[in-house]
């Protein structure tokens, strides 16, 4: 199935992840959109619950593939993912909170342009009324985000070798990486040059609090969106984002970019010591 996505991702390609992150696995698609924006080569829009109001953008890029993410069901196992072209989305026998809104979207899109349309479905769990993913999409996404990212890394040890490599290829300061007090999860890791992220099982609302308290006393808050979890720092010459990403009902992601505004080079100690900040204060 994953070779299969690949497969289809040809040419200059658009993802429009659409859910509400409000309903459970229903958040599925703006999720892993989320997820992976600013962190693949394709352009990827989080429409959330509201995809017309991206159509125009889409056009304007000129796209060759158009590649939409939505929670569906489609009576399939909890965390079950299947790839549709766009005529199945109209024809088949599914049920999706944004199936009106998809094929608005669809109607719309080939109105203006000449491109090719599929559709990634996610069986959701529940769509009832919380926030936090089921594990079993819990476990999709992550599946679905080493797939769009071309993750190939198969061991921590050839993970820290290529991270420590691109830092002293790139003459950045080596990442230190390790054990912090992290509730019992205990650790994190460098995803990137300027990207760390790590799991932890203290409370989701207390790790939110603990990110604004910590944000506000470092420096000056850009961006606060409540609802996605996610925070935009200017700090000492920097530039934070923070992003708390529920990956069970009882362990969430913290992952924490930071970058120098000056030639935007990466700052990976903001972002550690703004993880070890954060950590600290959700006690």
């Amino acid at each position: 199935m994953l070779e299969h996505l690949k497969s289809h991702l040809k040419g200059k390609v658009v993802i429009l992840g659409i859910g509400n992150s409000l309903r459970s696995d229903d958040g599925a698609g703006s999720i892993l959109a989320s997820r992976i924006k600013g962190r693949v080569s394709f352009v990827v829009f989080d429409a959330q619950i509201s995809p017309e109001n991206y159509l125009d953008k889409i056009i304007k890029e000129k796209p060759d593939t158009i590649l939409i993410i939505d929670a569906v069901d489609f009576q399939g196992k909890p965390g079950e993912f299947r790839l549709l072209e766009t005529e199945e989305i109209r024809t088949a026998n599914l049920f999706s909170t944004h199936n009106a809104s998809i094929n608005l979207a669809i109607n719309y899109l080939q109105t203006y342009i000449t491109v090719d349309i599929i559709i990634l479905i996610i069986q959701p769990k529940t769509i009832a009324l919380g926030e936090g993913l089921s594990p079993e999409v819990g476990m999709a996404l992550q599946k679905l985000e080493d797939c769009f990212k071309g993750a190939k890394m198969k061991t921590l040890a050839v993970f820290l070798l290529a991270v420590f490599l691109l830092l002293n290829i790139s003459g950045c300061a080596p990442l230190v990486i390790g054990a912090v007090a992290v509730g019992g999860v205990g650790a994190y890791a460098a995803v990137s040059k300027d990207t760390i992220q790590g799991d932890t099982d203290k409370p989701y609302d207390l790790l939110w609090n603990a990110v604004l308290t910590v944000s506000r006393v470092r420096g000056e808050v850009k961006l606060e969106d409540a609802a996605r979890a996610y925070l935009e720092l200017q700090a000492a010459g920097s530039y934070a984002q923070i992003h708390l990403i529920r990956m069970t009902q009882t362990v969430t992601r913290v992952r924490i970019t930071a970058r120098k505004m000056h030639r935007y080079l990466p700052d990976m100690k903001l972002a550690q010591d703004l993880f070890t900040k954060i950590m600290e204060e959700a006690k």
